[in-house]
């Protein structure tokens, strides 16, 4: 899960000049940020810390030796081992989260400084019905067509207990290259042109990536006349790039919220979605359940919450997708006729082998890597392109 923390520069204009606007009384810098989504799968349970830094500063900072646990309702303390700079790891077989129990996060800092958030109670997350794709052509900012396809989910509770969504995903997809480089080449200063071409030993035509949602997607049914949850887009995919060009998966995770959990949520959206103007929500206001024990007015970011997690998704192929309009492809205009007394010097320019010439011929045909080597794009790791 990825909290979106947004540090707003805002300007006032008057008489040709710029004035920086700061908050009165708010430090936007080294904020306390809590990531943490309790659930009761068995891959257990992490909750990530780091603060804010200043404006123009990408990344936060991990915060690190912090002492974690989760105690339970029945005062039963879960620590959580320290994985990673910041991130802190409890097992699924030493803390096994349960429906209707509430849980209360408990921090201290290296510094000293005492952090809690308010009791959750562990939600029940009905199944994802289904998610499917529509193949659509949508527009760009500067009025380009962009083929691809809209994703969705269907979800529903039949007992009208859940009232509100939260989704997260992870897109994986197949990279192959248009040019397959089928040889290497061995060095030999005894033969024709000082070497001759060998078989690949590590194929580098098929790789794959990976991406997480960044975007907040939280749906609320509580005007609705059922529990229902129709047609929400959680991604579109174009045509621009591999993903959409081999094979393509998605797996949808979703969380039940509590009514205080999607306020925070959805401010937490809009804020991200609509910034710009001096009349947007600020982020400085965007604090969550959790708070200084010693000081109720420092502004801690994030959001602990409980609930079970609904899994689904989709993969699709290439063959599935005729209507959809491609990029033209370019690699097979590029490739070139080397002999053998050059193809070193193409090497280190960055070629590869795509196939020999004829037999008996002292002559290779090459492509540029970035049309033969998909670990430029990817790794050779094939991941998961559907839940366990």
């Amino acid at each position: 899960m990825r909290i979106i923390t947004l540090a707003i520069l805002i300007f006032f204009v008057s008489v040709g000049c710029l004035e920086r606007f700061e908050p009165q009384g708010t430090k936007l810098t080294n904020l306390l940020v809590v990531e943490g989504q309790l659930t009761t799968g068995a891959e257990g349970n992490t909750i990530k810390l780091s603060r804010t830094r200043a404006i123009g500063m990408k990344d936060m900072i991990p915060e690190q030796n912090a002492i974690v646990k989760v105690t339970d309702g029945h005062s039963n303390d879960y620590l959580f081992k320290e994985t990673l700079p910041g991130t802190y790891y409890n097992p699924a077989a030493d803390l096994t989260a349960k429906v209707g129990e509430k849980y209360v996060l408990d921090i201290v800092t290296a510094g000293g400084s005492h952090y809690q958030s308010s009791p959750v109670t562990l939600k029940q997350t009905p199944p994802i019905e289904k998610v499917y794709y529509s193949s659509e052509t949508r527009l760009t900012d500067d009025g380009r067509a962009l083929s691809g396809i809209a994703i969705y989910l269907d979800a529903f509770d039949e007992n009208n207990n859940t009232n509100y969504y939260r989704w997260e995903w992870t897109e994986n997809w197949e990279i192959q290259m248009p040019v397959n480089s089928k040889f290497d080449f061995q060095v030999d200063k005894d033969t024709v042109g000082m070497g001759y071409p060998i078989p690949k030993i590590l194929p580098v035509n098929i790789c794959y990536n990976s991406d997480t949602s960044s975007r907040i997607m939280v749906a609320s049914t509580k005007t609705l006349s059922e529990d229902r949850v129709k047609k929400y887009e959680i991604n579109f995919t174009s045509t621009k790039g591999f993903k959409l060009k081999s094979l393509y998966g998605i797996i949808v995770k979703q969380y039940a919220l509590d009514e205080a959990g999607y306020k925070y949520w959805e401010a937490l959206r809009a804020s991200s979605e609509g910034v710009g103007t001096l009349f947007d929500p600020q982020p400085y206001e965007l604090t969550g359940n959790v708070f200084n024990t010693s000081d109720g007015n420092e502004p801690v970011l994030g959001y602990f919450d409980a609930s079970t997690v609904s899994v689904n998704s989709l993969v699709v192929i290439r063959d599935q997708l005729d209507s959809l309009v491609y990029p033209l492809e370019q690699c097979d205009q590029e490739r070139d006729t080397v002999p053998y007394r050059l193809v070193q010097d193409y090497l280190q320019a960055g070629y590869l082998i795509d196939t020999t010439g004829l037999f008996g011929s002292t002559y290779v045909i090459m492509a540029p890597v970035d049309c033969s080597d998909c670990r430029l794009y990817g790794s050779l790791e094939r991941p998961k392109f559907r839940p366990d």
